[in-house]
């Protein structure tokens, strides 16, 4: 439990250097059960945001080459990126 505490403040840290004040532009679809955000920060122009939910393999990171986004067939993950960019498009990382 106490791993768990470290990794999520060194992440919260992370973010905050790197990704305050960024803007949410939009939501894809990257593979089965992982997602990625797009965000427009100023200083370092486009930063794709990906996190997994798979049970095995989850992970969160940031890309700054654009993504590449093939075809996935997987509804569950395609409904969440929806409600993700509906809910998150233009919101503001503070």
């Amino acid at each position: 439990m106490l791993i768990d505490s470290l990794m999520l403040a060194a992440v919260v840290r992370e973010l905050n250097s790197d990704l305050k004040s960024s803007v949410v532009r939009s939501a894809k679809v990257v593979a089965p059960f992982s997602v990625a955000l797009a965000l427009q920060v100023r200083s370092r122009g486009r930063i794709w945001l990906t996190a997994s939910a798979h049970s095995r393999y989850a992970h969160i990171g940031w890309h700054q080459k654009s993504l590449t986004v093939g075809e996935v067939e997987h509804p569950e993950t395609e409904r969440f990126a929806e409600v993700l960019e509906r809910h998150l498009e233009q919101a503001r990382f503070i």
